[in-house]
């Protein structure tokens, strides 16, 4: 299973990969090469999405998540590290800092234990801290067009049943994926 920070690390370096063949760098080379317009705009739209993640649903720093609290910045690290262990909890990066997304907190600053319910399946199938954070905050036909967070405070089971489905078709669609043959 992989840890938030690592899955953030993964997504930017995709990013990072992704941002140099949109815009004709070859990744070993650095050279000019033709900008690839299918990958321009998967880059704009990915940071589309996530400057809405931020901007709509809100997330928080460890410093400023230690504030809300009432405690030391090193025992959020420690906390975060330990529930995000469990695959209880996720991180984004976002410009070099590290943030909690809001989601996964009730309004006391306390995990909310039905979003982490939603959070473990999703993670243990591989997705990604951006992803996930998408998925929990945005309508799902799983749910009938609901939003799981949301769900997860009325009926956490049936959130969590969507949740476990969802995670079921990842794992599916990773295991038919025709392999890549290396030259």
């Amino acid at each position: 299973m992989m840890r938030a920070t690592q899955a953030a690390a993964l997504l930017l370096l995709f990013d990072q990969e992704a941002h140099m063949g949109a815009h004709g760098l070859d990744k070993e080379n650095h050279l000019d090469t033709t900008p690839n317009p299918r990958r321009v705009q998967q880059v704009e739209m990915t940071a589309d999405l996530r400057r809405s993640l931020l901007a709509d649903h809100g997330a928080v720093s460890y410093k400023a998540f230690a504030q809300l609290c009432g405690s030391r910045t090193s025992a959020v690290r420690a906390w975060v590290a330990r529930v995000s262990g469990r695959g209880c909890l996720f991180t984004v990066e976002d410009n070099g800092r590290i943030l909690i997304p809001r989601v996964q907190l009730d309004t006391n600053g306390n995990l909310n234990e039905d979003v982490a319910a939603l959070v473990q399946p999703l993670f243990q199938a591989g997705l990604d801290s951006w992803s996930l954070w998408a998925w929990l905050t945005s309508p799902t036909g799983r749910l009938n067009g609901e939003i799981p967070a949301e769900v997860a405070k009325e009926d956490p089971a049936r959130a969590r049943k969507a949740a476990e489905l969802y995670a079921a078709d990842i794992e599916r669609s990773r295991d038919t994926a025709a392999p890549v043959l290396q030259p």
